[in-house]
C-alpha cells in the first residue's frame, strides 16, 4: 500500500494523460459494461482510473488527493468524444432516464 506524506482535502482539478484514442476506448468500455451509464458516473470512473494508473497530469505521487476532479478542459474532451460517438450512431442518449447507451446495431 502506498504511503503518502500529505493529504489534500477538498477538490483538486487535473487533466489526464490519456490520449484521445485511449479515452475513446475507456468510454466505449464503460458504456458497454454499465447497465445505466451516466455522464457523471463516467467521469467519476475516469478520474478513479487515472488515479489508480498514475495518469493525472501534475499530481504529486507523495500527496493523497481526497477529491480529485477533472479539469473543465477534460470535460470538454470527454463531451466532444461522446458527441462523436452520438453523431456516428455508436451511442444514443435516453433522455427519459438521462443516460447514454451503446448502440450495438452499428
Amino acid at each position: 500500500m502506498q504511503q503518502y506524506n500529505h493529504t489534500i482535502y477538498g477538490d483538486v482539478y487535473f487533466e489526464t494523460s490519456y490520449t484521445d484514442n485511449e479515452l475513446k476506448e475507456f468510454i466505449l468500455s464503460y458504456v458497454k459494461k454499465e447497465e445505466f451509464p451516466t455522464y457523471n458516473h463516467l467521469c467519476r470512473n475516469l478520474i478513479n482510473d487515472a488515479v489508480i494508473n498514475n495518469r493525472l497530469v501534475g499530481a504529486d505521487p507523495e500527496i493523497f488527493y481526497q477529491s480529485p476532479q477533472l479539469q473543465p478542459s477534460e470535460h470538454i474532451r470527454v463531451s466532444k468524444l461522446l458527441w462523436d460517438f452520438i453523431l456516428n450512431g455508436n451511442i444514443f442518449i435516453n433522455f427519459h432516464n438521462n443516460e447514454f447507451v451503446f448502440n450495438s446495431s452499428h
